[in-house]
């Protein structure tokens, strides 16, 4: 803190708006403070000079001016700082990891109420006992289930956003929110995985071609996975849910089902962790192409 005041601080006190335009265009330093811990703009205030003030604020952001609270000006935000690499990598495990969990955690349930079912084959004397015990791990399967499908929808939601703040914007095919928002709307979600994680690969190539890397990612399998989550979703689970009132329900009708859900969800995770794989391979792709690119411009 300076024990005096400044020129600009005189200029201040004294009202003189040409020798401020002159001192500001030297360069003059508009947090300096005098003795009284005031800056040149604290003291516009004070002296409710409104034309100097505005004089001030207008050389603000150029001389960087600290806020001064005293008055009700407010700072400026922090400009926020980027994630590394790593940062951004271990982002993207985190959410793949966490979906995996949600969706085992679906699983149990499933495999848990489908053997109390099984049970309930076993030792039901009666139809009516069959029933009442079929709707009691219904009731379980809804109570445990839906947390975990909801969390599940969340943690999908910012695998999928987290995956498309990768792809550069002038390669990306979608924004990153959109990516993730359309991905949540049901039925059409069906369609929009091929966009959301086929699209995805495709114009991470488009990327790496540009970097001189050639396209790098299959397309193939995603496309296979694509095409698999379709069939489960359209015609096992949609159609299976219409037909199953005029199925009548036994143990190996439950078995089936259990078997092919968990075949699914095995394979949903394991290639959740391809797509994760893939994109973690792309930011190393992106950040030698940049360090080179930077490397040349400097020479």
């Amino acid at each position: 803190m300076s024990n005096t005041n400044t020129p600009l601080h005189l200029a201040v006190q004294n009202g003189n708006i040409e020798i401020i335009k002159t001192l500001l265009a030297s360069g003059s330093n508009l947090d300096a403070r005098n003795a009284d811990g005031l800056t040149p703009l604290d003291l516009a205030i004070t002296s409710n000079n409104t034309e100097i003030v505005q004089l001030l604020l207008e050389h603000k952001d150029k001389a960087k001016v600290p806020s001064s609270p005293a008055f009700g000006i407010p700072a400026p935000p922090p400009a926020p700082i980027p994630l590394t690499a790593e940062q951004r990598k271990q982002r993207i495990t985190f959410w793949t990891t966490l979906c995996t969990v949600a969706i085992l955690l679906s699983t149990l349930v499933l495999l848990v109420t489908g053997f109390m079912d099984l049970r309930a084959f076993s030792i039901s004397v009666s139809l009516d006992e069959l029933e009442m015990a079929q709707s009691k791990t219904g009731l379980i399967r809804l109570i445990l289930g839906m947390p975990i499908f909801i969390a599940y929808l969340c943690c999908y939601f910012l695998f999928v956003l987290r995956l498309w703040e990768e792809v550069p914007r002038e390669f990306a095919r979608t924004s990153p929110k959109t990516a993730a928002w359309f991905s949540l709307i049901p039925f059409y979600a069906y369609y929009w995985m091929f966009v959301a994680l086929l699209g995805l690969h495709k114009d991470m190539n488009k990327a790496t071609e540009s970097y001189g890397q050639g396209a790098r990612f299959d397309t193939a399998l995603i496309v296979a996975a694509c095409t698999a989550w379709l069939v489960d979703g359209v015609c096992i689970g949609t159609f299976g849910l219409l037909t199953q009132a005029f199925i009548e329900p036994s143990s190996g009708e439950t078995l089936r089902n259990m078997l092919s859900v968990t075949t699914v969800d095995v394979f949903t995770v394991l290639m959740f962790w391809v797509i994760r794989k893939n994109v973690l391979d792309f930011i190393d792709i992106k950040e030698y192409s940049v360090s080179n690119q930077t490397t040349r411009e400097e020479q």
